[in-house]
C-alpha cells in the first residue's frame, strides 16, 4: 500500500503545483481542506482498491443538492 500512498500524494502534489503555475506563481490553499482530501482519498484507496476521485454522489447541504466527490463528502460528514 505504501507505493500507492505514495502515488496518490506525488498526484496531488503535481496538481498543486499544476494550480500554482496556473495563476502565476501564487495561490492561496486551504491547507486542511487539501490534507482532509488527500487523506480521504488514501483512505479510500486503501480500504476499497479505488480512490473514486472522479466519482461524483449526492451532497445536501440546507436541502440543496451539491454533487461532491466521495472524499470530499466523507471528509464534511465526518468533520
Amino acid at each position: 500500500m505504501v507505493e500507492e500512498i505514495k502515488k496518490i500524494v506525488k498526484d496531488t502534489v503535481d496538481n498543486w503545483e499544476t494550480k500554482i503555475n496556473d495563476k502565476g506563481g501564487q495561490m492561496i490553499f486551504d491547507v486542511i481542506k487539501e490534507i482532509s482530501a488527500l487523506y480521504g482519498k488514501i483512505m479510500l484507496k486503501c480500504a476499497i482498491g479505488e480512490s473514486l476521485e472522479n466519482s461524483k454522489v449526492d451532497f445536501f447541504v440546507n436541502g440543496e443538492n451539491r454533487p461532491r466527490n466521495v472524499a470530499n463528502s466523507i471528509r464534511d460528514v465526518l468533520g
